[in-house]
């Protein structure tokens, strides 16, 4: 199981909503996808691994009223491209624009070795 390979797979899938993707948080650009490193991992038995990877939907600047429309628009399309188990959360996240309106989505990905 390589980690790093189960991350790109997961930035190709999610580049499938049409939304720009990053893995690097120092270049992601609002309005954007930003996957963060796998955060846990977790033996399922049998070679089966539970991979926890988060990922941020990011609304664009200036992060009004139409930022949350926008985040509410495509909400759903990257949770279905996350894969098996999601779970979102509301905050915001600093991309050097000021705190943007953003989803924190926990992404639960079985990876067999």
């Amino acid at each position: 199981m390589d980690l790093a390979t189960i991350r790109l797979n997961l930035a190709a899938d999610l580049a499938a909503t049409g939304i720009k993707v990053s893995l690097e948080p120092r270049k992601a650009q609002a309005p954007c996808i930003l996957i963060g490193p796998v955060v846990r991992v977790k033996s399922g038995g049998l070679c089966v691994y539970e991979v926890e990877v988060p990922v941020m939907l990011i609304a664009p600047a200036p992060g009004d009223a139409k930022a949350v429309d926008w985040l509410a628009e495509h909400i759903t399309s990257v949770m279905e491209a996350c894969g098996a188990e999601v779970e979102a959360a509301l905050g915001s996240y600093d991309v050097g624009q000021g705190n943007l309106p953003a989803y924190q989505i926990d992404c639960t990905i079985y990876a067999k070795e």
